[in-house]
């Protein structure tokens, strides 16, 4: 039998994606995290593979960061949403037209608040 005593020692953040104008899972959705200077892109995908499923969450590993300078979604729809200074080791619903705020569905989960630094399509 294994047993892990460590647990996890990282930081992380995960963030469920709502599309309003784009579709209600905001599939395709390209989030961009900007954290200590490096740039990483994801994408919300439904599968990877034949008769496979995914979490649509987007699940960011962040190391030792606290925070993570900017989140950038850019929808289906060609909105994009820019959230700033979002904190670490919490989960996110993040809904098209520029709203981040802790994901109601996970339960016993805090988030803080962010800032909003500029909404629309570029």
């Amino acid at each position: 039998m294994l047993r892990n005593d460590r647990g996890n020692q990282k930081n992380w953040r995960a963030i469920r994606t709502e599309g309003v104008k784009s579709n209600r899972s905001g599939i395709g959705a390209r989030v961009t995290v900007t954290a200590g200077g490096v740039r990483r892109i994801f994408e919300v995908r439904s599968s990877e593979s034949y008769l496979s499923g995914n979490d649509l969450r987007v699940h960011i590993g962040m190391g030792d960061l606290k925070l993570a300078e900017l989140i950038e979604i850019r929808w289906p729809s060609r909105q994009v949403d820019r959230y700033a200074s979002v904190a670490v080791n919490a989960f996110y619903l993040a809904r098209e037209g520029n709203w981040l705020k802790p994901d109601p569905l996970v339960a016993g989960r805090k988030a803080s608040r962010t800032r909003n630094i500029q909404a629309g399509a570029q």
